[in-house]
């Protein structure tokens, strides 16, 4: 994550409700970086999850989930790794095993 990127997510959670409201002419964020380096930025926090966009006559950016509850989304995101990888995991065992017998 850049410098621009943080200080948009901090900007973001710094504000009231931990949302800011856009409308289609004004940018909320100029005064951080150019806006070609704002939607860059604010595409990779939707990206990976750390924002979400509510878009209608005037456009929200809000903190996720992920934002709120760091430890929660993490230990979520290592029993899915582990789910995901258990066959790996346990091949990995058994074969730590079978070294340390010889």
């Amino acid at each position: 994550m850049d410098k621009t990127t943080k200080q948009i997510l901090k900007k973001i959670i710094a504000s009231e409700n931990q949302t800011v409201v856009s409308s289609g002419i004004d940018n909320p964020f100029s005064d951080i970086a150019p806006i070609s380096a704002v939607n860059a930025s604010i595409d990779y926090l939707v990206k990976n999850g750390y924002i979400y966009i509510d878009e209608g006559l005037t456009t929200q950016f809000s903190v996720a989930y992920r934002v709120l509850h760091p430890f929660q989304h993490y230990l979520k995101s290592l029993i899915a790794y582990l789910l995901q990888n258990w066959i790996a995991i346990v091949a990995l065992i058994i074969s730590i095993i079978a070294l340390l017998k010889q």
